[in-house]
């Protein structure tokens, strides 16, 4: 929207000779609005297997000493050590607290003729009726054929202490591990980059590599192997990152019954989570201007100059404003 006023021709300075002036002044005004809505939908599902014993325990309250050694790696100082002690009720299943030293009820285990304890809870060699002795023919490694642990528990995993120490072995030969003394302790770098990264890959194999780690990332390991990040530092020097893949290759025609028991049980957590956000907005805009001129009206063929002369000014105001703004979440 604009509008324009303009003056009628004077004569500026009367007499022979002389030329009109003419002054006019425009204005403009401008109004905007504009609207969005959005809408995002988001659905996430989770399964986890949460691990039970169901079978028989025994609580036991324990006295213990402990002591505890701070290291402090930039200064290679270690502080006095901080002894103390305390007692803990700690809860067991029977067959764990009798390897552990423990007491245990005279009806937990008999000894079997190889003079090993049998527990009460141990899996029974005897097959369910209507049962065989062989893994379910889905599993395997053939096309349709399921890899991993699937709906088994996955427990007692063995050699990962071996894994783990050929694994810190090498990587200390690449630099990305401290080395270590005589004593078995490491030895941090100088550099504090270097040293930085030495403590942090140490601490991602330490979580990673763990027994229970890799049974709880059992089915990924077996399928597509799941990554370990490590870095290196070195002051004056570009980052390194290096990725580690840790795999599992399943035997399965090595697989062996080892029978049944209702001490061990698994839950599984049917988890859901949905989300929705709406989103609605409205901005409007406003501007303006307006400006003035002054022109010198000389008569056309007039030699030296033009037949319009004119100056003016001219200012403009904008700007967004919102209206009606909101926003709704459901989760």
């Amino acid at each position: 929207m604009s509008a324009s006023l303009g003056a009628t021709s004077f004569d500026g300075m009367p007499g022979a000779g002389e030329y009109p002036v003419s002054v006019g002044g425009n204005g403009r005004l401008g109004v905007g609005i504009s609207a969005a809505e959005g809408l995002t939908v988001n659905g996430v599902a989770y399964f986890p297997g949460v691990h039970r014993y169901t079978g028989h325990t025994q609580g036991v309250e324990l006295e213990f000493d402990y002591e505890v050694t701070v290291r402090l790696i930039d200064e290679n100082k270690k502080l006095d050590p901080i002894r103390g002690e305390g007692s803990g009720l700690f809860r067991f299943p029977e067959p764990d607290a009798y390897r552990y030293g423990l007491p245990v009820d005279a009806k937990a285990f008999t000894v079997g003729p190889d003079g090993e304890p049998v527990f009460r809870d141990d899996p029974r060699r005897e097959l369910p009726e209507g049962r065989k002795g062989e893994l379910p023919t889905f599993y395997g490694k053939g096309r349709g054929k399921l890899r991993g642990g699937g709906p088994a528990l996955v427990q007692h995993v063995t050699e990962m202490e071996q894994l783990k120490r050929a694994t810190e072995s090498e990587l200390r030969t690449r630099g990305l591990l401290a080395p270590l003394d005589h004593t078995g302790k490491s030895i941090y770098s100088l550099d504090p980059l270097e040293r930085l990264s030495q403590v942090l890959n140490q601490k991602e194999l330490d979580e990673q590599l763990s027994v229970d780690s890799l049974q709880g990332a059992y089915d990924q390991a077996a399928q597509d192997g799941f990554p370990i990040q490590l870095v290196l530092m070195r002051t004056g020097q570009a980052t390194r990152h290096v990725a580690l893949r840790v795999t599992f290759d399943q035997h399965f025609e090595k697989a062996t019954y080892d029978g049944t028991t209702d001490a061990e049980d698994v839950v599984y957590l049917n988890i859901g989570s949905d989300t929705n956000v709406w989103s609605r907005s409205v901005t409007g805009s406003l501007s303006g201007g307006g400006g003035g001129g002054l022109a010198h009206l000389v008569p056309e063929q007039t030699a030296g100059a033009g037949p319009n002369v004119s100056a003016g000014a001219a200012g403009t105001a904008r700007g967004p404003f919102p209206i009606r703004p909101g926003s709704r979440s459901t989760t």
